[in-house]
């Protein structure tokens, strides 16, 4: 057995001071709330999300075996191929060896470990977003890291076209999926495709809302999965979901429906808008050719009018790769942002590790160093630029005031770090 972590990636322990659960859950919206996108063709009818969350061993069973989800998702022979297609390398033979290759590879938390009981009030909550070829499992490192911390992190699986796939009701009869949608971006043909995609991700993010408020407010909540119903109940009154509490993440186009959830007027569950319900905004690695400004939302071709908008008013932080920094037209957008957000609050900064590539906030540069090198133009070690982003991401949740943040106050905003460098400085 010695010789798996030899052949299987595997990923490291969390850094904070907690152990960490996990577990994902797939609920289905009352008719009233499923909705329809047709210009992509989708019908989003359940919420499909992977919480982490500090966790307390302690509880577990003595003679219970500990385990630990697996890395690819459930069903994994449907993820591989839609991997394989999203890279566009034949079906069968790449879904097999995806499937091979990740087959001893797992998520570091504990499968459905009972919580914490939170050392202050309540878990502070995280809402996640994943860019283009993610998942709920893609950023496990970052998202259980920040776990880790104290904060409850729900990772969102959007079914939009932009996971590889996403299985909707796995395991029963009415089992579907959602393939990867390839997009073409200079093209007249798909100019509303990735305005309505955004606009669902935006929708999907308020009904996850939505379903967070109802765990913490012990609601009955229909699973599919009953077996994971116990285990929601357990967080009843553990969760901050107070108005304006709550932060938004998001990594490429996931931090592009970061800032627009962050600047959404309209809120289908509420009588405010969306975006009064977070505090903070915290983008990795923007995909900012999706242009966010204060007076609309567009795509660099037209306007995007499914969203309603209004100035980014919370504290932002933006941690790019060298990658996205030196695609000029990707970064211009950014600045606008800073402004909006430094206008209106105490803090909002742009960092950079040099080096590093777009895959390198999520688990696949840990798990695959020497593709993402070759190919992905990950130059930076792929430990170090994680580890500077979870200090990032920690001290700017402590920084912007989250209640609950544990472990020591960080300087690395302010200390002088070898290739960690800030841009755009509030002068």
């Amino acid at each position: 057995m010695a010789i798996f972590p030899t052949i299987f990636p595997t990923l490291p322990k969390y850094p904070g001071p907690y152990d960490v659960g996990t577990f994902d859950v797939e609920i289905p919206l009352p008719p009233e709330k499923t909705k329809k996108f047709e210009a992509i063709d989708t019908h989003v009818e359940t919420v499909l999300v992977r919480f982490f969350y500090p966790a307390d061993l302690s509880k577990v069973a003595p003679k219970k075996r500990l385990t630990s989800p697996s890395w690819l998702p459930q069903p994994a022979l449907e993820y591989a191929k839609g991997y394989a297609t999203f890279f566009k390398q034949p079906v069968i033979p790449t879904s097999l060896a995806i499937s091979l290759f990740v087959y001893y590879t797992h998520i570091t938390a504990v499968e459905n470990a009972p919580p914490l009981v939170p050392p202050v009030s309540r878990f502070p909550v995280l809402i996640f977003s994943h860019g283009l070829g993610g998942s709920r499992n893609a950023y496990s490192q970052w998202c259980g890291s920040i776990a880790s911390y104290g904060v409850f992190v729900a990772a969102i699986e959007h079914r939009d076209g932009s996971a590889p796939t996403s299985v909707v009701r796995a395991g029963t009869e009415k089992q579907s999926s959602i393939p990867y949608r390839r997009i073409t971006e200079q093209n007249d043909q798909t100019k509303p495709l990735r305005s309505t995609q955004l606009a669902q991700r935006t929708y999907e993010v308020a009904q996850l809302v939505s379903v967070l408020r109802d765990i913490n407010h012990g609601k009955e909540i229909d699973v599919i999965g009953v077996e994971k119903l116990s285990i929601l109940d357990r967080f009843e009154g553990f969760l901050n979901t107070k108005k304006g509490e709550m932060v938004m993440a998001g990594h490429s186009f996931g931090a592009a429906t970061t800032v627009a959830v962050c600047k959404n007027n309209e809120n289908v569950e509420m009588d405010y808008p969306l975006k009064d319900e977070f505090k903070a905004a915290l983008c990795l690695d923007i995909w900012a050719m999706v242009r966010l400004t204060s007076m609309d939302v567009v795509l660099i071709f037209q306007p995007l009018s499914a969203i309603s908008t209004a100035p980014l008013t919370i504290p932002s932080l933006h941690v790019i790769s060298d990658q996205f920094r030196k695609w000029k037209d990707n970064y211009h957008n950014i600045p606008a942002l800073l402004r909006e957000s430094r206008e209106a609050s105490a803090f909002a900064k742009v960092f950079y590790m040099k080096g590093s590539a777009h895959l390198s906030q999520s688990d696949f540069n840990l798990l695959f160093p020497n593709t993402c090198r070759r190919f992905f133009h990950a130059n930076q070690a792929a430990d170090k630029v994680m580890h500077a982003n979870i200090r990032a991401g920690v001290e700017f949740l402590r920084v912007v005031g989250v209640e609950g943040v544990q472990g020591e106050r960080d300087d690395i905003f302010e200390e002088e770090i070898d290739e960690w460098v800030e841009l755009e400085k509030d002068r």
